[in-house]
C-alpha cells in the first residue's frame, strides 16, 4: 500500500489498483484519516495497491471501523471495481425506500 500524493488520479502499473472513500450518505469524498476534503484538496486521499485481493482486505477493515464510510476500489483506469460499505441496518436505504439525497429536501 502506497499513499498518492499527485493531482487527478495515479498512473498505475498493470494489476495495480486503488481505493478512496467517502461518507456513505452524502458521497463526499474524505481524506485518509477520514476527514472531509478541504476546497483545496491538498490532502492525500488515495491509496494505491498492488492487488485488488489487497485493497479488498483494506477496505473491509476500514468500513468495519467506520460504518458511515463507504470505499471504492478502482482499476488502473479509473473504472470501478468494487464497492464496499457496511451500512447500520437501520439506516439501510433500501429499508427506508429512498435515496440518500432525498434526506436534504426541506
Amino acid at each position: 500500500m502506497e499513499t498518492y500524493h499527485g493531482t487527478g488520479t495515479p498512473v498505475l502499473n498493470k494489476g495495480q489498483c486503488y481505493v478512496t472513500q467517502a461518507e456513505v450518505w452524502t458521497g463526499v469524498i474524505l481524506t485518509l484519516d477520514g476527514k472531509r476534503r478541504d476546497a483545496r484538496g491538498n490532502e492525500p486521499y488515495i491509496l494505491v495497491f498492488d492487488s485488488v485481493a489487497e485493497a479488498e482486505g483494506y477496505a473491509e477493515a476500514r468500513v468495519r471501523n467506520a460504518a458511515d464510510i463507504e470505499c471504492h476500489i478502482l482499476d488502473r483506469d479509473g473504472n470501478m471495481l468494487k464497492r464496499v460499505v457496511n451500512i447500520d441496518p437501520d439506516r439501510n436505504i433500501k429499508k427506508r425506500g429512498t435515496a440518500w439525497w432525498k434526506f436534504w429536501r426541506a
